[in-house]
């Protein structure tokens, strides 16, 4: 249906001509056919063609071809060999196209935007990509439109070599006119065909209806279910989990481009061999590419290079995948993962694995601190730990199966929690995964659970995870590489205040401060506020400063009143603010305490956590504990004097 000029720089159709009238002013030249590696999809909010053409001539922006709803008016407003002002720093790599589109719908009649103009047989009620919160109605893309996309599409790949096809709301996080109706996914398949590179689909594990909404309420899409074993590719998942929108891979009939709702339960993932390519992705044996949603360039480190040493096991605490998709893709969240896996086995990735992801903090393990500089980060979509509710055990407000809780006591904790269970589907795939990641990177070298490299702040995997399976799979050994040391004295121990060690020892002080001294605030540093004495039962202190913990003085203005009798340590002048030492509430560890090092501070600090094991439970599984034998006192991590430590 369509070609190019000579120059290769006009689209040309016998068919339906292609109006090369409207000159966009904003266009740049200077586009090389070698720099063309993108083609972007814009859905235009506009009534009309027309409306669409004046709004590209009156604004900054221009496109090189819009088309119609009806599919047979199209219009070239930049030429193939010239740049168009579309994707910010994608620019100077890419062509754009856009689809006149109403995007979402409104109640209010009398617009080209309302609901009412529309067959409800042709409206989805779903959730953008980049809408965190509401679902929106919006109209189903013409087959007639996207069948010209398509063959357009096809060309310009063939003609320019063109690697990837994108949607505008894909890399721009603030546009939800594309919205959930557009078929990319089966988009992209049509165009590279569904051999190596395709983008390895999920099936139908029986056959499902299709809604128009999630939850099966509302119209049904089809008159009657769908084949079992149809290829799809799940694009957004329910709150509840229990519906999931799709695009049908496979056509239908007459019908080539599909998208609705279905029962998330018949879902189904084909059992696939994973392996890392060259491109640091993760691809099936027969390199069919896993689904890649690229993390937002705030949420990881683009320029700096992964070491692979470590794998980290996260859950998500989430209560569906979607939700760790839109954290991961929200510029705001300042983090991500470099893959997620789902309950039923399905894989996304966001970061390749030779980039930084931002997944496990401030983290340290065995002399090493920043993880994220040598590990890769696996998140598990887990909810995690419960909450008991009338109604049922809940994670945030959503119920979970009774048939999905267990009870466990977190190796950190002393008392049992329930946790939402892990799937067979996810440990398998997450053993596979790791299989090829080692092969690919053979540094590797440790598998860890993000609780074990952030001792304060994290639970995660949790309990029930099998960590010490999947080591004993993977590195043939369940018990983590760790050295241990024993105390050779009672042990001063001292809290860990951002990876900082004590400033000195012993810090001078005042001695008490009594209850209810009346204080100036200065300065406030975490847990530590530095005061002036006003008034005190103390009459010697009044016009000392000094530091008292933050939490003993209430309010924290200009004046406020000490709540207890506490030690008032002396202020000492100096470059950097020196705080006091905070003993552990534990006390000293007792002489003989097994220790582990998780990194030192110059030659006299060590940074130090109890010794773990992995030992089998009453079931016989694996389980995480710190051995009370070896460490009497139980601790998380504080800072001791190396002195103290001896290698065991």
């Amino acid at each position: 249906m369509f070609t190019l000029n000579g120059a290769k720089t006009k689209l040309v159709s016998d068919d339906m001509p292609v109006n090369q009238s409207h000159a966009d002013p904003n266009q740049r030249p200077g586009a090389k056919p070698e720099d063309i590696k993108n083609l972007v999809i814009h859905a235009i909010q506009q009534s009309s063609m027309q409306n669409a053409v004046d709004e590209y001539l009156s604004s900054a922006r221009s496109l090189h071809l819009l088309i119609e709803r009806n599919g047979k008016e199209i219009v070239q407003m930049v030429d193939f060999d010239h740049m168009a002002v579309h994707a910010n720093e994608y620019d100077n790599s890419s062509l754009g196209i856009g689809l006149i589109y109403p995007g979402y719908l409104t109640e209010k009649p009398g617009f080209f935007y309302s609901k009412n103009r529309f067959d409800p047989l042709d409206l989805l009620f779903a959730q953008s990509v980049n809408d965190e919160s509401q679902k929106r109605w919006y109209p189903f893309y013409p087959q007639e439109q996207l069948d010209t996309l398509l063959e357009i599409c096809r060309l310009l790949v063939q003609t320019f070599g063109i690697e990837r096809i994108l949607m505008r709301q894909e890399i721009n996080k603030l546009d939800l006119i594309s919205g959930p109706a557009f078929p990319i996914n089966r988009l992209r398949q049509l165009v590279q065909g569904e051999g190596t590179r395709s983008e390895l689909p999920e099936v139908t594990a029986s056959a499902p209806e299709l809604f128009q909404q999630p939850g099966g309420i509302g119209l049904k899409l089809l008159d009657q279910p769908f084949p079992a074993n149809t290829p799809i590719a799940v694009t957004d998942e329910d709150e509840d989990g229990g519906s999931v929108l799709v695009e049908l891979m496979a056509p239908l009939g007459d019908r080539r481009w599909t998208v609705g709702w279905m029962d998330n339960g018949k879902v189904a993932v084909k059992a696939f061999k994973p392996k890392v390519n060259d491109d640091h992705l993760l691809v099936t044996e027969d390199n069919r590419r896993i689904k890649f949603m690229a993390a937002h360039e705030k949420n990881f480190n683009p320029n700096s290079k992964l070491d692979p040493r470590f794998v980290i096991i996260h859950f998500t605490t989430g209560t569906n995948m979607m939700q760790t998709i839109h954290t991961f893709l929200n510029p705001e969240s300042g983090v991500s993962s470099h893959l997620l896996v789902g309950r039923v086995g399905r894989v996304v990735q966001f970061v390749p694995f030779d980039k930084v992801a931002f997944h496990a903090g401030l983290s340290t393990w065995e002399g090493r601190q920043n993880l994220n500089l040598l590990a890769i980060g696996i998140e598990v979509d887990n909810a995690g730990f419960l909450r008991k509710t009338p109604k049922g055990f809940k994670r945030k407000n959503k119920l979970i199966p009774i048939e999905q809780v267990r009870f466990k006591k977190h190796w950190k904790e002393d008392f049992e929690r329930p946790w939402q269970a892990f799937t067979d589907e996810q440990v398998k795939v997450v053993q596979k995964i790791v299989v090829a990641l080692r092969e690919k990177y053979p540094t590797i070298h440790e598998i860890l659970g993000h609780d074990m490299v952030n001792l304060v702040n994290r639970l995660d995997p949790g309990p029930f995870y099998p960590l010490g399976e999947l080591r004993e799979a993977i590195l043939g050994d369940p018990q983590q590489a760790i050295v241990s040391f024993q105390t050779t004295d009672n042990c001063p121990i001292y809290e860990n205040f951002g990876n900082q060690p004590p400033h000195e020892l012993p810090h001078p002080d005042f001695g008490e401060l009594p209850e209810k001294s009346t204080v100036r605030v200065r300065e406030v540093h975490d847990r530590w506020t530095l005061v002036i004495v006003k008034e005190s039962s103390k009459g010697s202190l009044i016009g000392n400063v000094g530091w008292v913990l933050s939490n003993t003085i209430e309010p924290q203005d200009e004046k406020a009143k000490t709540k207890i009798s506490q030690t008032f340590y002396q202020f000492i002048p100096a470059s950097q603010v020196r705080l006091p030492p905070l003993e552990l509430k534990t006390g000293p560890l007792p002489l003989g305490t097994h220790v582990r090092i998780q990194f030192t501070d110059g030659e006299r600090w060590a940074l130090v956590a109890p010794v773990l094991e992995v030992r089998k439970d009453a079931e016989g599984k694996y389980e995480m504990v710190i051995p009370e034998e070896k460490v009497p006192k139980k601790f998380l991590e504080g800072w001791v004097d190396r002195m103290f430590l001896q290698i065991v």
